[in-house]
């Protein structure tokens, strides 16, 4: 899908310049315990769902619209899984962004998976023991959807003060290889951590997209 009149606008005042965005990803599960992925258009690569918010937009609606857009199937979110930032990602325009991502597991309600924009080549369920290739924060993201408990988090970093970066600094971190910690979810100092209460409740320039996230 093309970028949204928002973040053209907002592209066209900020330039390249590294814009923090929310976003969210789903974890949709069949009555089988498959997964639905994507193979996205402009990587070739397979992955879990997802997309930006548009303003004034709440993160659960915003991923109902995201999976039906992109694949045909109408879900009901369930419960936040994890919250996560994305390392920096840098686009081939020169647009710089990094991602704040709320992650839902859902279930189906109607529809049957196709391609249904742009976006992707194609969209499926997977068994958990078949999994295509994937990303590791994105297989992260499906371990903990797989987990009843607290949503995920990084814990804070214990440190002084006088340590913590100058406000608007951010980590030098790039994500266009694929790589990072798993725990870390590419954060050199990152840790897995989990929230010690219940769960939550059940620009870019031509080409440029959100990725998802």
């Amino acid at each position: 899908m093309a970028m949204s009149p928002y973040m053209r606008q907002l592209r066209e005042q900020m330039g390249h310049q590294l814009l923090l965005l929310p976003g969210v990803s789903g974890l949709v599960f069949n009555d089988a315990g498959e997964i639905l992925l994507q193979r996205r258009s402009d990587n070739g690569r397979w992955g879990i769902i997802g997309g930006m918010l548009d303003p004034g937009e709440e993160p659960a609606d915003a991923l109902v619209r995201e999976v039906l857009e992109e694949t045909g199937v109408r879900v009901e979110p369930q419960r936040i899984t994890g919250v996560y930032i994305t390392p920096v990602v840098t686009y081939a325009n020169g647009d710089r962004a990094q991602y704040v991502i709320t992650a839902f597991r859902c279930r189906p309600l109607s529809g049957t998976p196709h391609v249904h924009d742009d976006e992707s080549l194609e969209v499926r369920y997977f068994g958990l023991d078949e999994l295509p290739e994937l990303r590791p924060d994105h297989r992260l993201r499906i371990r903990h959807a797989l987990t009843d408990g607290p949503a995920f988090f990084v814990a804070p970093r214990r440190r002084p003060l006088a340590a913590m970066p100058a406000r608007g600094a951010t980590r030098p971190v790039c994500y266009n290889s694929g790589a990072g910690d798993e725990e870390g979810h590419g954060h050199p100092e990152g840790r897995a951590a989990r929230a010690p209460g219940p769960a939550s409740g059940g620009g870019a320039g031509a080409g440029h997209r959100d990725p998802v996230a």
